[in-house]
């Protein structure tokens, strides 16, 4: 992906990222605090967040791929 963005755009989207890495890294370790794995719904529950952690990455390269452009200042 290439492309453009402002930075007040990378800005909000950067918190976005930030809030669903968090979100997942809270999941995992709930799954392996909490969990008896012997239920089997469970590994269906690791593989979702497995999966959405690898989305997370694809998207979050395409994301620091594109190029911030700032604001020209106002005279």
């Amino acid at each position: 992906m290439n492309g453009s963005i402002t930075y007040e755009s990378w800005k909000y989207y950067s918190i976005k990222f930030e809030l669903i890495n968090a979100k997942l890294q809270i999941l995992a370790m709930a799954l392996d605090e909490f969990c008896d794995f012997q239920d089997k719904r469970l590994f269906y529950v690791r593989d979702c967040i497995e999966e959405l952690a690898k989305e997370y990455m694809d998207i979050l390269e395409d994301f620091n791929n594109l190029k911030t452009i700032h604001p020209q200042p106002h005279n």
